[in-house]
């Protein structure tokens, strides 16, 4: 008797499903998302703004961890590999997203990564060179090199081929699953009007790319100016914003990771 009354239960859920959802029921799941965004989700951790790229959220990996977790989703990968020319790699992953109360499929994600993008298949090295801001801004317009800060002093650093390309095999795996779960999540979720995920790992590295630096590289423009000092020397939030808004396009870019950083400290 108990298994046909679960079964029963099972069945009245499945039925719920493919009936469509009201009005009403629609805006409770907005509600839903927007409530855990409020309570359980923070900017520059669950979800974020890339400057530049218009006012659309980014949802980062966390925060669909976060979704996932309240819609009660387990997770399922299928992964393919492609060997490429010149010992590059690349991984295509579907991610299921199966709602465990029913065990239905609800949504899949696809998501691929390969070490012949730029991040992977290039590194900066440090260099003795010491070009002009003429030469500086030609090679840095030609993306063959960029300003990083040592210390006091400015070090100019080429960019060449990744000689150890197996090495970031695994960091291209994990860049193509969380593609694919973002992916997955998104769609199951339907909140695509509140959040995109294609320029998401502009915003969050998760320390994968060695030459990511919380002192940013300098505009080379304006290779004398120390942004290093300056934001450490910012004391509010107020004052790290209006430090923001002043500041160019090219250097929002450039001085994100160091932002970024310097929030973590104010808000601890």
């Amino acid at each position: 008797m108990k298994k046909e009354i679960e079964k029963n239960e099972v069945a009245k859920i499945e039925k719920k499903e493919i009936e469509k959802y009201s009005t009403n029921e629609v805006l409770n799941h907005i509600s839903e998302i927007q409530e855990l965004m409020k309570k359980a989700m923070h900017e520059g951790e669950h979800y974020g703004i890339i400057p530049g790229c218009g006012s659309k959220l980014v949802l980062l990996k966390a925060g669909a961890e976060k979704l996932a977790f309240m819609f009660r989703f387990a997770t399922k990968f299928e992964i393919t590999k492609t060997d490429l020319p010149s010992g590059h790699r690349e991984y295509e992953i579907k991610t299921t997203l199966i709602h465990i109360p029913t065990d239905s499929v609800i949504a899949e994600g696809l998501g691929s990564c390969s070490s012949m993008e730029s991040k992977f298949r290039y590194r900066f090295v440090d260099t003795a060179i010491k070009p002009t801001k003429d030469e500086a801004l030609k090679l840095k317009l030609d993306n063959k090199g960029k300003w990083s800060k040592r210390g006091q002093d400015w070090i100019w650093q080429s960019k060449v081929t990744n000689e150890n390309i197996p090495d970031c095999f695994n960091t291209v795996l994990k860049m193509a699953k969380k593609r694919s779960f973002v992916d997955a999540v998104i769609t199951a979720t339907s909140c695509s009007d509140i959040f995109t995920q294609d320029i998401e790992e502009d915003l969050q590295q998760e320390n994968d790319d060695e030459n990511l630096h919380l002192s940013a590289s300098a505009p080379s423009a304006n290779i004398d100016r120390d942004y290093s000092a300056e934001i450490s020397n910012i004391s509010s939030l107020d004052g790290l914003k209006d430090y923001y808004n002043n500041l160019s396009e090219q250097e929002k870019l450039n001085l994100m990771p160091a932002l970024k950083f310097r929030k973590k400290e104010l808000t601890k």
